[in-house]
């Protein structure tokens, strides 16, 4: 949203300078020209603000709660109290690991949620994956899928390392 108000100034502060030519040469309304440039100018520098304002609250202090860490700064419902549950599990051939993560969002509004879980090989090697929820209502439960496909003979444990919730869909 941010970026498209950007692009609908740039546009609007365009037209608008066309229509002050225009409006010297008496064919317009100088006083429309010169607000249009006004309001086009206002909206790119409210969306430029929009852009550093996401992006200082995407790059917050990580903390670590139970293990698992989050750059969230909600100390009342830190994200890592919204999880539920874990379950690790593997395909019939038990080449393919698979993660179930069951989370209920304790906070005070609707939430989108970034979630990195870890296998460790048999030979000791770390892989993860990354998974984003769509928006979960307050106090509702959602179930998120991993697979993990490189199979690469894993052992059967799991872990979520990382939780993060934003009632924006940005990370």
């Amino acid at each position: 949203m941010v970026v498209i108000g950007f692009f609908f100034g740039l546009i609007g502060t365009s037209l608008s300078a066309i229509a002050l030519k225009r409006s010297r040469q008496g064919l317009g309304r100088r006083g429309m020209s010169i607000a249009g440039i006004i309001v086009g100018v206002l909206a790119m520098l409210l969306s430029v603000a929009g852009v550093f304002a996401i992006l200082a609250l995407a790059n917050g202090e990580e903390s670590t709660r139970n293990g698992i860490i989050t750059n969230s700064t909600n100390e009342t419902h830190p994200p890592q109290d919204d999880l539920d549950a874990t379950v690790c599990g593997e395909s019939n051939s038990g080449r393919i690991a698979t993660t179930s993560v069951r989370i209920t969002n304790r906070s005070e509004s609707s939430s989108v949620y970034r979630i990195e879980v870890e296998w460790e090989t048999e030979g000791g090697d770390i892989i993860s994956s990354t998974n984003t929820t769509s928006y979960v209502g307050v106090d509702e439960s959602i179930t998120v899928d991993f697979v993990e496909t490189s199979g690469r003979g894993l052992v059967d444990s799991c872990r979520v390392v990382r939780i993060d919730r934003s009632s924006l869909p940005i990370f």
